[in-house]
């Protein structure tokens, strides 16, 4: 419930009342710890208003979990592919570089559109 306010203020760009309900949220599920976790880096991001040198420092000193190469864990041994209809789950560390991504391109655009 939430994670679905969460995202409500997000899509809204109340980033301060997103920000409060991860903030009221208390649990000791490690799974849900880490969804809380990974909802704040998003809602950091996307209420950055510009993507700079010093704002990437931030992120990769506050969130370098997410953005650093790991090991990929290993799988069970009984684990087959035979039947993964649905291809590989992306990464937060890919999830988080697309949003990034997609920050640069239409901050850029934007500067376009008024340099013309």
């Amino acid at each position: 419930m939430a994670d679905c306010r969460c995202l409500s203020q997000i899509f809204e760009k109340d980033y301060k009342a997103s920000t409060e309900i991860l903030e009221d949220i208390k649990t000791n599920n490690p799974e849900y710890l880490e969804e809380i976790k990974r909802m704040k880096v998003l809602n950091d991001i996307v209420s950055q208003p510009k993507i700079d040198a010093e704002y990437e420092d931030h992120l990769m000193k506050d969130y370098a979990e997410y953005f650093v190469d790991k090991p990929e864990p290993k799988k069970d041994s009984t684990e087959t592919s035979d039947y993964d209809y649905y291809g590989e789950v992306p990464s937060t560390k890919d999830f988080l570089k697309d949003v990034l991504a997609n920050r640069y391109f239409f901050r850029v655009k934007m500067e376009n559109l008024f340099d013309e």
